[in-house]
């Protein structure tokens, strides 16, 4: 794993491009809805929504699992730490959202590239071209000032969402060396990790989440509550099959560096 990464060269077609906007449009989407869900609509369940969208990757990756050919038994120690660290970030990001507004979230979110760059060097040995690092000190800077003085500061929301960044640059290095240097493909990979993520996730909902569900259970419509949750599934469904179509056309290094 050691040595320095060379710079990858990727052809820009039209259909890489579409995967890409698509993908990241998805993604915004998701989090656009998740903000409204949690303040607007009054569902403030981050945890339980978290644990249904691993349910839709165990069932969007059990499908392709049977089209994929690769030996996860030797990775079962980094594949469940994929699981803890996808429930961390995910988690964290969700429950930030409830104290800070969706542009604040997305421009911490945009430092996970900086600390990409200090968790590769650490955990994966790996350091990157000097053009990339030249383009770190601009976002630090970009984002300082835009988070200047905010009208939205709350000390829980952006520890949670500078965790969740965080928490991203780890899983991102812990994907590469499941997929580059141990050879699991990324549909076993998504398969493993939504598993162990979802039972993970069970204890957490019950401690923190389950009782106020069940009160809103009985005085809220149950119906709402079913419909918000298959909304936010089926979002979640569509950004998982155009991340891995985009993850199939481009290489992992390119997609760890759009990975906020």
């Amino acid at each position: 794993m050691g040595g320095k990464v060379e710079e990858v060269h990727i052809p820009f077609t039209c259909m890489t491009l579409f995967l890409l906007n698509s993908w990241l449009t998805l993604n915004i989407a998701l989090t656009l809805y998740n903000k409204w869900l949690f303040v607007e609509a009054g569902f403030p369940y981050p945890l339980l929504v978290t644990l249904s969208h691993t349910a839709v990757g165990i069932l969007l990756g059990s499908v392709t699992f049977f089209v994929s050919n690769s030996a996860v038994k030797s990775a079962w120690k980094q594949l469940l730490t994929l699981s803890v660290l996808f429930c961390m970030s995910i988690a964290s990001g969700n429950m930030s959202l409830m104290h800070i507004h969706v542009s604040t979230f997305q421009l911490i979110k945009a430092l996970t590239p900086v600390f990409q760059v200090v968790v590769s060097y650490f955990v994966e040995k790996r350091t990157y071209p000097r053009s990339t690092l030249f383009m770190i000190p601009l976002i630090v800077v970009g984002c300082c000032l835009a988070l200047y003085k905010p009208p939205d500061w709350d000390p829980m929301g952006y520890a949670l969402a500078f965790f969740s960044a965080f928490t991203c640059a780890l899983q991102s290095s812990v994907s590469a060396i499941l997929m580059h240097d141990m050879h699991v493909d990324v549909f076993s990979a998504w398969l493993w990790n939504s598993i162990g993520s979802f039972f993970l996730l069970i204890p957490f909902v019950f401690w923190f989440e389950w009782d106020k569900l069940e009160e809103d259970w009985v005085v809220t419509d149950k119906e709402k509550i079913i419909w918000y949750l298959i909304i936010g599934m089926a979002l979640a469904m569509v950004r998982l099959h155009s991340f891995f179509f985009f993850f199939g056309a481009l290489s992992i290094s390119l997609c760890v560096c759009v990975h906020v």
